[in-house]
């Protein structure tokens, strides 16, 4: 059974073990990157004894598939009536001499090309690159910025920023809803009405920090809000829901005031939490939601990021040294499982001709 849990959460379990709780008494930068050079660890070593547990399939329609930005290797091309059809061809790499060659695909960066894509029915198999692990600063002890009982009126929010960069948003002067990019020197537009308007909500925030985009947006029935944060809104489009309550189960139906990115801090967004009335100052970056095939590799990651923050704290705790020797035995066997009865019988019969044959 897989077990899915936000950085967060994984934090606050290493802090507990580790026996502190001041967030701020570690740098947001060094605890991103502990948290995503573990997670690419763990990842890597799971992949290398079973691919499946993070692999993605997709189906070749023309003669070249455009991989995803992230992918870590190609497990495998091969061509069957479905996904999980037992009468597999598995297709070999060519070389740039034998482009052309049957039964062969060719990798070039991102482009794979298989003269059999578009003929019959070619999946590709491959391993996307682990997420950078991210989590949002003071989810669980926000800064209160105003509450109701308090004089006067929530603040105000920015619905948008003009200027972005070398680029600016330009302004209907009919006052429709629109979202087009102009750029500054060479008066280039860019048109992006069709990607960020959704048919049943209305965007009630939408503010420009580049190279980052904050937009909310309010069903217009249910009136519950919706925030994402996008990167690179004029390249890639990388659109990730911001979700600094999905940890307690509820969602987050919050609305951005204001928004500045802050890569040293990790703090920067004032958000109106609709759910107790409440304006709070919040980290600005998501919560990542980390997928783990096993609650052994869990007590895995919680146990060494404890003994990281116990390190920074010049301690060393007992309980935390316990945990590291327990969850790095339990990992070192839950890896060798699948392979332990192989192992076992080589070690007795060793290899026999049918081997080579």
């Amino acid at each position: 059974m897989q077990l899915k849990s936000y950085a967060s959460d994984l934090l606050e379990d290493a802090m507990i073990l580790a026996q502190t709780k001041a967030i701020n008494s570690f740098s947001f930068r060094d605890t991103i990157n502990t948290l995503t050079e573990l997670w690419g660890y763990c990842y890597e070593k799971v992949c290398g004894i079973d691919p499946g547990y993070y692999s993605q399939t997709v189906l070749m329609r023309t003669k070249e598939l455009r991989l995803p930005p992230m992918v870590k290797n190609v497990i495998r091309v091969y061509t069957a009536r479905d996904q999980v059809d037992f009468s597999r061809k598995v297709y070999k790499e060519s070389g740039m001499n034998d482009l052309s060659a049957p039964m062969t695909y060719h990798l070039s960066g991102r482009d794979l090309y298989c003269w059999d894509g578009d003929k019959r029915p070619v999946w590709v198999e491959y391993i996307p690159e682990p997420p950078f692990v991210t989590f949002t600063k003071n989810n669980r002890d926000p800064k209160i910025i105003w509450k109701p009982g308090d004089h006067g009126t929530p603040p105000d929010g920015e619905y948008t920023n003009r200027l972005f960069g070398m680029v600016e948003l330009v302004e209907d002067p009919l006052n429709n809803v629109t979202y087009t990019f102009r750029h500054r020197a060479t008066g280039a537009e860019v048109e992006l009405t069709d990607k960020l308007v959704r048919e049943g909500f209305t965007i009630v925030a939408f503010i420009l920090d580049s190279p980052w985009t904050f937009i909310t947006y309010q069903n217009d029935i249910t009136e519950e809000h919706e925030s994402f944060v996008i990167g690179d809104i004029l390249g890639t489009f990388a659109i990730n829901q911001y979700n600094a309550f999905d940890y307690a189960g509820r969602g987050t139906n919050v609305k951005f005031l204001k928004a500045k990115y802050n890569d040293y801090t990790g703090l920067g967004v004032t958000i109106m939490d609709y759910s107790d009335g409440v304006v709070k100052e919040l980290g600005w970056t998501i919560d990542t939601l980390m997928v783990y095939p096993s609650r052994i590799m869990y007590n895995y990651m919680v146990a060494t990021v404890a003994q990281r923050l116990a390190a920074l704290n010049q301690s060393t705790i007992m309980a935390v040294e316990m945990m590291v020797v327990q969850a790095t035995d339990e990992m070192n066997h839950w890896m060798k499982k699948n392979k332990s009865a192989w192992m076992r019988a080589n070690n007795v019969t060793g290899p026999t001709i049918s081997d080579f044959l």
